[in-house]
């Protein structure tokens, strides 16, 4: 029977309101865990605060740009690291691409239809091959 008080707020025989809950004066939430509200790194934030998080930040830019006041640019992406690793390993990497090369030209000889990116796929076959050289 408690259980229905609390969850519907009605008693069950009567169907009368009940009185409002009082205050039991604990505090809820991320706020008292030492979230982001308190500048603790955001650590312990759900998923979903998270998210309302970066929504904000969104918002607080994109009013900062109609405003007029400058967009911060951010960082530009890493350039891939250059394959200057184990010559042996890029091989077969290289090899592999081939064969997979070799089975759409199957499929196209076959007939089938190709997506756009595997047709450019067999178009850098030249480039493969000449890596692969040098690799030898």
């Amino acid at each position: 029977m408690e259980k229905l008080r609390t969850l519907f707020g009605v008693r069950p025989h009567s169907w009368e309101l009940l009185p409002p809950r009082k205050d039991d004066g604990v505090v809820r939430g991320a706020v008292a865990a030492g979230g982001a509200a308190e500048g603790g790194g955001g650590g312990g934030m759900s998923k979903n605060a998270k998210r309302r998080q970066k929504n904000a930040e969104k918002k607080r830019q994109a009013a900062a740009a109609a405003a007029g006041a400058p967009e911060p640019e951010p960082e530009p992406a890493p350039a891939p690291a250059p394959a200057a690793g184990d010559p042996a390993k890029r091989g077969r990497a290289l090899q592999k691409k081939l064969r997979q090369i070799e089975g759409l030209k199957e499929k196209q000889a076959a007939g089938q239809t190709l997506e756009a990116n595997q047709i450019a796929k067999i178009e850098g076959e030249a480039a493969l091959r000449a890596e692969l050289a040098a690799l030898q």
